[in-house]
């Protein structure tokens, strides 16, 4: 009990910001939502069973498949058996399986898995590209100096390596794509380190990355999957940017970037079943504007949305919400109510990574 309000106290300490809105939001905020045809064709292709007298050819081109209706969907309960098959026959399997590991907060797993790539990789931009997200892995369990000896080991394959690459329109594809996710983990890690200028800058250049990336897509037309996560990450990308924004206290200028950001991804076929990012990132935008009110509804869309995509609750996205309605609730005086969170917030964790005992005093 004593713990619960030694931190809600800290917590509120950090409500610093009460800027004016300086924009209005209108209707044209958001993603448009799937039409019936397509989620009823996406539906139908995960529905369909991998025979496992199949050739090992037409198995990954149906896991491949499946992979792009989940993502479109926003549906990724029951994956992990899917991508456990997947990553026995294939490579891309592996690459998918770790990105799931990941992103549900199994982040261990995802190392182990990760490194397995690592060992297996000789492409130079895949090289770079594997150590980087390995880095990310080894960030989010606080390992710094084994995410800073990958970052290092990443950095110089593109520099010594990718001139030795043959200089055609797929191998393009693959040394944008690299640069792009690699400058926007460093700015992730930089930020992470206290470093905002160098963070910010990295982060724009990752997005000037992501836009010579988005004009090489044609060279990897046969490939669904590509072509979705080069999209994906060239819109993180742009949030990466805005989290930046955020963080420096930027608010004017993140809330102006968001705009772009939901534009480009208009543009590129995201629909309502991608919009938790951008929720999360509105979210912040109110709060640190003294917007409390208005935040909370983001807030909930995006915990519901969390939850609906089959992910835990004992994961850092979860926690980063929860502390986000922390912050509206606190914002508000509304101190049963925070209170609450921060109870419900233990027992989710409770036995995991993100338990308090863990995550308290920098552990």
């Amino acid at each position: 009990m004593k713990h619960l309000k030694c931190l809600l106290a800290t917590l509120v300490i950090g409500l610093i910001f009460h800027m004016p809105s300086v924009m209005a939001q209108d209707s044209e905020m958001g993603l448009a939502k799937l039409s019936a045809a397509d989620e009823s064709r996406y539906r139908e292709i995960l529905s369909r069973t991998v025979d496992p007298s199949w050739l090992n050819l037409k198995k990954i081109q149906s896991y491949k498949e499946k992979q792009v209706a989940a993502a479109m969907l926003g549906d990724y309960q029951g994956r992990e058996e899917n991508l456990i098959e997947w990553s026995k026959i294939d490579i891309d399997g592996k690459w998918n399986l770790r990105g799931y590991l990941s992103g549900i907060g199994k982040f261990q797993e995802s190392v182990n898995v990760g490194n397995e790539i690592i060992s297996l990789t000789k492409y130079p931009p895949s090289a770079a590209r594997i150590r980087s997200y390995v880095a990310m892995d080894y960030l989010s369990i606080n390992n710094i100096s084994k995410a800073e000896e990958l970052f290092k080991s990443a950095e110089n394959i593109m520099k010594y390596e990718f001139g030795n690459v043959r200089p055609d329109a797929r191998s393009a594809y693959w040394i944008a794509r690299a640069e792009a996710e690699l400058y926007m983990h460093q700015s992730i890690f930089l930020m992470r380190k206290g470093k905002s200028e160098e963070s910010l800058v990295l982060g724009k250049l990752a997005t000037e990355k992501s836009k010579v990336l988005m004009k090489l897509l044609s060279s990897v037309d046969s490939e669904p999957t590509y072509k979705y996560y080069a999209k994906a990450n060239a819109t993180l990308a742009l949030l990466n940017v805005i989290n930046q924004q955020i963080g420096m206290g930027q608010f004017v200028t993140a809330e102006w970037s968001l705009r772009d950001a939901l534009k480009f991804a208009k543009e590129n076929d995201f629909n309502q079943n991608h919009m938790s990012g951008f929720n999360i990132i509105s979210s912040d935008i109110l709060n640190g504007t003294g917007r409390y009110e208005q935040a909370l509804p983001y807030i909930m869309i995006s915990q519901k949305t969390h939850l609906d995509q089959g992910f835990s609750k004992a994961t850092s996205r979860w926690m980063r919400i929860r502390s986000k309605e922390l912050t509206a609730l606190s914002g508000q005086d509304q101190w049963d109510r925070a209170y609450k969170v921060l109870q419900e917030s233990y027992e989710d964790t409770k036995g995991t990574l993100y338990e308090p005992k863990n995550t308290l005093n920098g552990k």
